[in-house]
């Protein structure tokens, strides 16, 4: 199975511009610092437990997953579900 993924780039790169565009706009410090800090380290996890998922079914591409691919998957899947 092969899994295209060049839209998360384009739609990443947009929710970036969107977020320093509020950044601009609000007054308080301490918002922007959570919306700089907490986003970015949010953002973060999740673009890179999403890449390793891709990374791991990519890998396997028709043959099934072994149980330690399988509960790395379970752990990213559960990154992305608690943040």
């Amino acid at each position: 199975m092969k899994i295209i993924f060049e839209d998360f780039s384009r739609r990443e790169n947009e929710l970036i511009i969107k977020i320093s565009h509020l950044t601009c706009i609000l007054k308080d410090t301490n918002s922007k610092r959570h919306i700089n800090l907490g986003f970015s380290n949010r953002f973060s996890m999740l673009k890179i437990a999403r890449d390793k998922m891709i990374q791991i079914i990519q890998a396997r591409s028709d043959n099934s997953l072994d149980c330690e691919e399988a509960s790395w998957l379970n752990y990213y899947l559960t990154l992305t579900i608690l943040i």
